[in-house]
């Protein structure tokens, strides 16, 4: 049953353009950035920051469709298809999320929430593929994903948050500078649990954990907009968010009595 509500979001997301699903091609950042960083540099392309931040997911996903290209004797023939294919794999599962049962709070009927699901994917666009069908456009789809985690936090008042949900949002967070929008989320629910004094020493380490998680990726999306001069604005945001998250941490410690380890 679950297999059947994949399949049918898949479908869903891929019908929008089924003339592109048979005459696929590479637009945007999909062939003037990332392919042409693989077949520069290879694997290292994911470390090679574009617009002042790194996007390992999208160069990841293209590195992944040459090798699979190559490997069937396609050249890179193939890889427009593996990458589209993969945009629609990642879609389908953001959003599909909003039908899972954490989110009975927000709508209680599980056919409504599926209802919410698809409407997302039947608004019509001149643009679907643009928006739907290539590896670029992901990180819009990894935005809804950080939206629907944080109302979730900050409907339960708890970074509730699951291992594989975790793993994504840390992914993510190398992926997109919208990772400060996650840390964000999680400083104000550790800040309000801390003025009710919820914490004991026996769970504040596990949020504190869950923290520098989101904390560490967006730290080093940070440091190559610091290093990139094209991002001035970008830099002086940063620099002032950091010294804030700086302030909470030592707060915490002194309130707390956590050692420097």
């Amino acid at each position: 049953m679950m297999l059947a509500f994949w399949l049918v979001v898949f479908i869903m997301i891929a019908s929008r353009q089924f003339v592109v699903l048979g005459n696929t091609y590479l637009m945007g950042e999909d062939a003037s950035c990332f392919l042409n960083r693989v077949l520069e540099k290879g694997l290292f392309s994911v470390f090679i920051p574009n617009t002042g931040y790194i996007q390992i997911i999208p160069q990841f996903v293209t590195w992944v469709s040459l090798m699979m290209s190559r490997l069937l004797g396609q050249g890179i023939q193939l890889v427009p298809y593996f990458m589209m294919f993969t945009a629609l794999a990642i879609e389908t599962v953001f959003v599909a999320k909003i039908c899972s049962k954490d989110f009975r709070w927000f709508v209680e009927s599980d056919l409504y929430r599926f209802g919410i699901a698809l409407a997302a994917v039947l608004l019509t666009s001149d643009k679907a593929f643009e928006v739907w069908h290539n590896i670029t456009c992901w990180q819009w789809w990894s935005g809804f994903y950080i939206m629907l985690i944080g109302m979730k936090l900050l409907h339960d008042r708890n970074l509730s948050v699951k291992n594989t949900e975790l793993a994504a949002l840390i992914l993510i967070g190398l992926s997109t500078p919208l990772a400060v929008i996650t840390v964000c989320i999680f400083s104000y629910i550790i800040s309000i649990k801390a003025i009710k004094k919820q914490y004991r020493r026996d769970n504040i380490r596990n949020d504190v954990t869950k923290y520098m998680c989101v904390l560490i990726p967006c730290g080093i999306q940070g440091v190559f907009t610091f290093l990139d001069k094209r991002t001035d604005t970008g830099v002086s945001i940063l620099s002032n968010f950091f010294q804030q998250q700086s302030q909470l941490w030592h707060q915490f410690r002194r309130l707390y009595c956590i050692p420097i380890i």
